[in-house]
């Protein structure tokens, strides 16, 4: 339901969207705490490879740890027991003033002709188990990182797993208050 009403927000042009300077790390971290204790349900090990403390991006924070939350459970969904998931993020080695997170997985995969699918509207790819939803989340992240000049991509090969990257602009963030 919430990601209908997120949805229909979006579409209409009244999703509210404050980026502010921010550190990457803290979002980083509340999005992996929180899904921690499913992967181990699931028997996968979610990895958190920590970002520089002094990586600032320009962000509404908790739509960025919704946008990882989202990320991070879909490469949950996707993997089987035993597999892995690994969170990162650096400044972007293009060095266009943005920062790259990624999530990689060890799941089953997507094929290369279904990858441009991922973020249209009420699109769900065929898989080997049953996904829950109305295929609107990667659309929803796709529209949260546009609201923050960021954009979304994947990478992927059937029977190896998947990566989604995504790009926030980078800040500076100003003295400490006090």
């Amino acid at each position: 339901i919430r990601g209908i009403l997120d949805f229909s927000k979006l579409q209409s042009g009244r999703m509210d969207v404050r980026p502010v300077p921010a550190p990457l790390a803290g979002m980083l971290n509340e999005a992996v705490e929180g899904l921690l204790p499913w992967a181990k349900t699931k028997g996968i090990t979610l990895t958190l490879r920590p970002a520089a403390e002094d990586l600032c991006v320009l962000a509404d924070a908790p739509r960025i740890v919704q946008v990882l939350t989202n990320l991070i459970s879909n490469a949950i969904k996707a993997t089987p027991e035993g597999g892995s998931v690994l969170v990162a993020a650096s400044p972007s080695p293009e060095r266009d003033g943005n920062a790259l997170i990624g999530i990689r997985d060890t799941g089953h995969g997507i094929p290369k002709e279904d990858l441009n699918k991922l973020f249209q509207k009420f699109v769900q790819l065929d898989s080997r188990q049953s996904m829950e939803g109305v295929g609107l989340g990667l659309v929803i992240v796709s529209d949260f990182l546009k609201l923050h000049n960021g954009k979304i991509w994947a990478d992927s090969e059937v029977g190896k797993g998947s990566t989604f990257y995504f790009t926030l602009p980078l800040a500076e963030m100003g003295p400490e208050p006090g």
